[in-house]
């Protein structure tokens, strides 16, 4: 063997006829010719899609293949699950790194732990966090605890429902509203 040929792989993959590796669908196979004229092959998994997800946690940018479940990604850095099933809370500059590095969409709720309306559109929010969350991200933050963030939101009334796609506002819905609406509104929004 010359010094420029690189040693041949061993074989990890069941082998065809006349020792060729059997194709599959999910990778691709590149064949290399040895200087001593023996073929030897190697296996490179197909390139997938890929979308950012920031971590709940620690703030970190993940990214998480579309051809696996999203329910079971974790994070890279504190290893925590991506989506746990309920809204999550931010402060204004957390919200600032999810919003402008998250590929799916971000529902947020601006409330205030003295109003009303907004504590009874807790359990109603957080239910319907469980029924969609891996397709869209839900989080909080409270107005009082963050105004930078309800002035920069434009937030006047609260409960205020803010939709972000790819770093941009796209829908608000300001005020209680039930169940069923509130799960239309975010499933027109993730399609």
């Amino acid at each position: 063997m010359c010094r420029g040929c690189p040693p041949a792989p061993r074989h990890r993959y069941k082998c065809g006829p006349r020792h060729m590796p059997m194709k599959q669908p999910e990778e691709t196979t590149q064949f290399l010719t040895r200087c001593d004229g023996k073929t030897s092959c190697t296996r490179r998994p197909k390139m997938t899609e890929k979308r950012r997800v920031v971590c709940p946690n620690c703030d970190s940018i993940n990214a998480v293949p579309t051809d696996r479940p999203a329910e079971a990604a974790k994070c890279g850095r504190c290893h925590a699950k991506l989506f746990q099933g309920f809204p999550i809370d931010l402060s204004s500059e957390r919200l600032e790194r999810h919003v402008a590095n998250s590929d799916i969409p971000i529902v947020v709720d601006f409330w205030a732990p003295w109003c009303g309306p907004c504590r009874a559109m807790g359990p109603i929010y957080a239910q319907t966090t469980k029924s969609i969350e891996p397709r869209v991200r839900f989080a909080k933050v409270n107005v009082d605890e963050n105004p930078q963030a309800a002035a920069r939101y434009s937030i006047q009334g609260i409960p205020a429902l803010v939709a972000f796609r790819e770093g941009k506002v796209v829908a608000r819905q300001a005020g209680l509203t039930d169940a069923q609406a509130l799960r239309g509104w975010v499933e027109r929004l993730a399609a």
